[in-house]
């Protein structure tokens, strides 16, 4: 859906990864990768892709923009995220990944 969004002002993306950060710096995209406490830049490291799309071939509903379609789409969005990792009987939720993130989380003064 990210593409999506995106057809109806451009057909070139970059598609970002786990632990990408960007930026534009004077006129420059710039991609950084947080890496275990480092950050190391990718400057120009990724390759645009054209979009094969086409705008009427992307579905938006009866919503007149996709923003409109996602913000209401987020509902069940959540609901898909948080599968399983719920436990209504025990009232806990496992959240997986933040485990092994914990200390550096408990140092944050907001989150």
């Amino acid at each position: 859906s990210d593409a999506s969004a995106l057809i109806e002002h451009t057909d070139r993306v970059i598609y970002l990864e786990d632990d990408d950060i960007t930026y534009i710096l004077d006129g420059t995209l710039r991609i950084t990768r947080l890496q275990q406490h480092a950050l190391t830049d990718t400057t120009g490291a990724r390759q645009i892709t054209t979009l094969r799309m086409q705008l009427q071939e992307i579905m938006k509903g009866n919503f007149s923009t996709f923003m409109e379609k996602e913000i209401h789409e987020q509902p069940e969005s959540v609901m898909n995220t948080m599968r399983g990792r719920i436990d209504f009987n025990n009232n806990t939720v496992r959240l997986g990944g933040l485990l092994d993130k914990a200390a550096d989380i408990s140092r944050c003064r907001r989150i």
